[in-house]
């Protein structure tokens, strides 16, 4: 009975274990504007990415979507020059907002989401 007791323990802990390093579907989104935008965003490897898209209506965004675990960083972040535009920003962590923020008419600012994969 003991065996079976510590076999079973055992088996819940290692599946305990794996549920934590299973991997994560990291969505990073760049919406809201209609103006070019420039951003910046950490890769899948840690890198730092800077790129610029153009934006012509509301409907228009940007994705990009990545494999991460438990404890891998995230970060988007992004600026405009044109005074009637606007940026929203996302992280969705397996379909489910993360992070979010955004700023509308409000050029030269930056708008920032980041942290740390917490499950």
């Amino acid at each position: 009975m003991k065996k079976i007791f510590t076999l079973l323990l055992f088996s819940m802990v290692l599946a305990s274990c794996e549920k934590e390093d299973e991997e994560k579907t990291v969505t990073y989104l760049v919406s809201d504007a209609v103006s070019e935008i420039s951003f910046s965003y950490l890769d899948q490897q840690g890198a730092l990415i800077n790129r610029s898209e153009s934006f012509n209506s509301k409907e228009d965004d940007w994705k990009l979507t990545f494999g991460a675990k438990k404890g891998d960083l995230v970060y988007l972040s992004a600026t405009y020059t044109d005074s009637l535009s606007s940026v929203a920003l996302s992280i969705l962590i397996n379909g489910k907002v993360y992070k979010k923020a955004s700023s509308n008419n409000d050029p030269d600012r930056y708008v920032t989401v980041s942290g740390v994969i917490p499950y």
